[in-house]
This record gives C-alpha cells, sequence and structure tokens, in this order.
C-alpha cells in the first residue's frame, strides 16, 4: 500500500521520486491523491521544478475534464512511492501538462486511478 498523508488542508497527498529515461531527469512531486481522474499527470509548475525540457517532449494528446479540455504529453516515467519500510515503483506513461493561460497557478500534479487501483 502506498504511504501518504493528509496536507494542512485536509487534501491527501503522497510523496513520489520520478524518473524520466530519456530525458536522464528525476526528482521529487507531492502528488494530489484524485479518485476522478483516470491517469496521472504532471502539472507545469512540477514540471520546470524538475527542468522537463518542454520542446523536447512529444506524443500529444487531449483530454477532458470537469474544468474542461487540456493538452498533455506522454512520457515514460518510473514512479516510486513509499510502501512502509519498502518503495512501490510503477512505469507508466505519465502526461506531462503543456503549459497555457489555464494551468498558470500553482496546480497540483494528480494521481490517478492508473496507479490508484492497484
Amino acid at each position: 500500500m502506498i504511504v501518504g498523508e493528509f496536507d494542512r488542508n485536509g487534501w491527501p497527498r503522497v510523496e513520489c521520486d520520478i524518473a524520466f529515461p530519456r530525458l536522464g531527469l528525476h526528482g521529487d512531486v507531492s502528488f494530489l491523491v484524485d479518485t476522478g481522474a483516470h491517469r496521472t499527470a504532471l502539472q507545469p509548475t512540477d514540471a520546470r521544478n524538475m527542468s522537463i525540457p518542454f520542446d523536447l517532449l512529444g506524443n500529444a494528446e487531449e483530454s477532458l475534464g470537469i474544468g474542461g479540455g487540456a493538452s498533455y504529453f506522454q512520457e515514460l516515467a518510473y514512479l516510486a512511492f513509499d510502501d512502509g519500510p519498502y518503495k512501490r515503483v510503477y512505469i507508466v506513461n505519465l502526461l506531462i501538462a503543456e503549459p497555457d493561460d489555464q494551468n498558470a497557478a500553482d496546480l497540483p500534479s494528480l494521481l490517478g486511478r492508473d496507479i490508484i487501483n492497484y
């Protein structure tokens, strides 16, 4: 079971160590647990903090949600979560939100059901 906590706002969060093998990057992200999200998504603020080069990303797709549509890139990623004394690792095509006026604010990255269901 992935170990997480509730933040000061009462939101469920899990810490994750992400590695992008193709890009040679890794970093830590605090994901908001979102049982309504089909896929796990990294928002632009976290992507910029990891120095992800948006110009090297591909595999763009449009996604619809409650707030409307958004464009996401897909990138193979290794996501490692604390599982008690161990790490639980998932290999996924992580969605990375393309920066735009709608997500310029400090939106949280979302842990979706592609991982929660396991």
